[in-house]
This record gives structure tokens, C-alpha cells and sequence, in this order.
């Protein structure tokens, strides 16, 4: 089994819009790897939502292929010889975090022997969203 995680350098709570995350299990192996776990943890305050894409033959997410909030030892499905399942995270900060770096941690078990890689992790550095705000006002006229 393999593992690779990935995700932004920076990070800015309250910004609109979300930061993106992506997730890929791979199997290296010479069987298919069923009953596989992973979990993640993005922060419990962040909105999550997540959605699985499998590739390669005899190899299906498990369902349901998308939803919100961490992984937590969810069985990603069957991982067929040479297959791979991509989860794609979607993720708001609320302007109150204020970790940096942010650490967010990815990781499989399985029954693979020789896993290659079982862990990862993101490490982003908050970025202040401005709260600074100008207003023109035009000199009196006589």
C-alpha cells in the first residue's frame, strides 16, 4: 500500500472559498487489499466535505463515495493490484483558528506486509485574513 497526501503551503481562516486537499491510496501489492482502514484529521472546527474516485480495473470506493467531516478508520474499499482511490477534501477554516503551522495528518492500515508508505502529512502556515477596511472622504467645498 501506498500513500500520498497533499495540500496547500498556506491556509486562511474565515476567507471565502476553500482550501484543497487530495488523498491517494494505491496498491503496489500482488492481491487486492480489502478491509483497509483510513483515517484523517483536519481540525474539528473546519468544514469537511470529501469525495472518493477510484481507478483501475476490479477497484471501487466504498459507499458512500462522498460526504463531510474527517475519515476516521473508514474502509476506503476494494484496492485492486496496480488500482487507486483519490479522495478529494474540500476544506473551510473558521476565522477563529489561529494554529500555524497547521498540521493536518493522513493515514492507512491494512493487512499489505510490505506497506511502502502509511502515513502523511500537510503542514500549512496560517495567512491573517486583513481586517483593514478604507473609506475615501472628499474635502469640504465652500
Amino acid at each position: 500500500m501506498t500513500l500520498n497526501f497533499t495540500g496547500p503551503a498556506t491556509y486562511t481562516p474565515g476567507a471565502a472559498g476553500a482550501s484543497s486537499y487530495v488523498l491517494t491510496l494505491g496498491n503496489t501489492g500482488t492481491t487486492t487489499e480489502t478491509g483497509a482502514t483510513v483515517t484523517t484529521t483536519f481540525p474539528a472546527t473546519a468544514t469537511v466535505t470529501w469525495a472518493c474516485v477510484a481507478a483501475g480495473a476490479s477497484t471501487a470506493c466504498k459507499t458512500p463515495t462522498s460526504g463531510s467531516g474527517n475519515l476516521s478508520a473508514r474502509d476506503p474499499g476494494n484496492i485492486a493490484q496496480n488500482g487507486t482511490l483519490t479522495y478529494t477534501f474540500s476544506v473551510s477554516f473558521p476565522s477563529s483558528l489561529a494554529t500555524s503551522p497547521l498540521n493536518v495528518n493522513a493515514q492507512i492500515s491494512s493487512s499489505d506486509t510490505t506497506p511502502v508508505v502509511t502515513s502523511g502529512t500537510v503542514s500549512s502556515t496560517r495567512v491573517a485574513q486583513s481586517d483593514l477596511s478604507a473609506a475615501f472622504v472628499s474635502p469640504p467645498t465652500s
